[in-house]
């Protein structure tokens, strides 16, 4: 499970390093990405934190794939599905956080799937 920053400042997030001097800017990179074993139900993805210049908020978080959730702050895969790799081996999600005040942003991030049928093969 991966733990990822999310800034929420001025109604922008993004990864914690695209701060410059104190302001949010676009982000360039590509999106995070996340990994899970296919066929795995109700897995857990990552968890995800929101940093807001405006002391007190409280943060929500939600997500555009119906098969996926939020627990408080933990992204995971509803209890009745799992992921197949052969259907799809990136998934692309959007992750929006709201703040308490009612400002939200949303993030690109991917959630790569790990082929059960793949063995590590040593020489």
């Amino acid at each position: 499970m991966a733990n990822k920053d999310i800034n929420n400042a001025q109604g922008i997030f993004a990864p914690a390093s695209s701060s410059i001097n104190g302001q949010q800017s676009a982000v360039t990179s590509p999106a995070p990405t996340f990994t899970v074993a296919e066929n795995l139900s109700g897995a857990t993805i990552g968890t995800f934190r929101a940093n807001d210049q405006d002391n007190g908020q409280t943060h929500t978080f939600s997500v555009d794939d119906a098969r996926f959730e939020f627990v408080g702050a933990e992204l995971k895969l509803k209890d009745e599905f799992s992921l197949d790799y052969e259907e799809a081996a990136l998934v692309p999600l959007v992750v929006t956080v709201t703040d308490s005040g009612g400002l939200s942003n949303q993030m690109n991030i991917t959630v790569g799937v790990l082929n059960a049928g793949s063995q590590l093969i040593r020489n």
